[in-house]
């Protein structure tokens, strides 16, 4: 696994999967990154946090997280519904949520961004074989925003009990 990541290197996510039928047009593609680098990485965990008394973390929005993950990682696009379009972060931001190319980005983002759970039984600082034979550290997991912003279900799954412990509040 090289030490650096290549900042010029881009992935293609396409609208359609290749068996899927596609017209005569040309599909439409967002380019992302391969993975976050360390700054990017630490900007989408940041992301979201308010700060209170004390200059202390007191508020966390979920959704500035994926904003900033979409913002940072999408670094292009081409097809019929993205011709004239700058990939500038406004217009990330503008982004339709129901396109399924989006969510497909976002998922495929959160793919190869997420690391492997360390092995709770491994002593800390030792390097663990991961499923696809890796090795992998058993160094702190990630922040609970970074986990969240990359595992899709994660999400949900909070932003479902945020809403259920609202409506109990109510």
């Amino acid at each position: 696994m090289p030490m650096f990541i290549d900042p010029n290197e881009r992935i293609a996510v396409y609208e359609f999967d290749a068996n899927e039928v596609i017209s005569e047009e040309p599909p439409n593609v967002i380019f992302i990154r391969p993975k976050m680098d360390f700054a990017t990485q630490k900007k989408v965990g940041a992301a979201g946090f308010r700060l209170g008394a004390g200059s202390k973390p007191n508020e966390l929005d979920l959704a500035e997280n994926l904003i900033a993950m979409l913002v940072l990682n999408i670094v292009g696009w081409s097809g019929p519904q993205f011709d004239s379009v700058p990939c500038t972060p406004e217009n990330i931001r503008r982004l339709d949520p129901d396109q399924p190319i989006v969510e497909k980005a976002l998922e495929e983002i959160a793919r190869r961004n997420s690391k492997a759970p360390p092995d709770p039984k491994a002593p800390a600082g030792t390097a663990t074989a991961t499923s696809a034979g890796e090795r992998a550290s058993s160094t702190p997991p990630q922040s609970i925003s970074l986990q969240l912003a990359t595992t899709p279900q994660k999400l949900r799954s909070h932003i479902d009990s945020i809403g259920r412990q609202s409506k109990l509040d109510d």
